[in-house]
Order: structure tokens, then sequence, then C-alpha cells
């Protein structure tokens, strides 16, 4: 099950990358402080695979409870799907 939701966090962190290239495409500025208003996708991809490879190797470290793991990534899922639906949202305006 823990597989299932780190493939949905993974897939959540892959599509707030795309979603935010979109973005730059069409002239948007990216406001998160991580990338400190860049318009390079690079960029986001590279602090998006690094911060998600953290995260993940941070679950599969610390936490020991395959219940644990489980809570982790639909946690993290759940918080990755935000950005992908308001950078989403703000496109198709």
């Amino acid at each position: 099950m823990h597989g299932i939701l780190l493939s949905a966090y993974l897939a959540m962190a892959a599509g707030d990358a795309i979603t935010t290239c979109q973005g730059f495409n069409r002239g948007f500025v990216e406001g998160n402080a991580l990338y400190m208003g860049t318009d390079s996708c690079a960029k986001v991809a590279t602090v998006k695979v690094a911060t998600t490879a953290g995260l993940t190797w941070l679950v599969e470290k610390k936490v020991k409870t395959k219940k644990g793991k489980i809570v982790a990534y639909a946690v993290l899922a759940g918080i990755s799907a935000v950005p992908v639906v308001l950078n989403h949202r703000t496109i198709n305006r």
C-alpha cells in the first residue's frame, strides 16, 4: 500500500513541476521562495527532485512501521496535490 502512495506522491511532485513550467510558458512568475522568482524550468525541476528525494529518504529512514509510511506518503501526496491544483487553475483562467 505504501508503494502506491509513494507513487502518488511522486506523480504529484512531477505534476507540480510540469504545471509550474507550463505557467512559465504563459508568462507567469513563480512565487515560491525556494525558486527565488526564477522562470527556469531546470531550476524548478532540480529543486523539486531534491526536495522529493530528501523527503522520501527521510520517510524511509525514520519511519519504522508500515502504517507510519502509509500515513506519511498519504500526507505528502495530499500536500503535493495543492500546488498542482492551484497552478492548473491559474493557467486555465
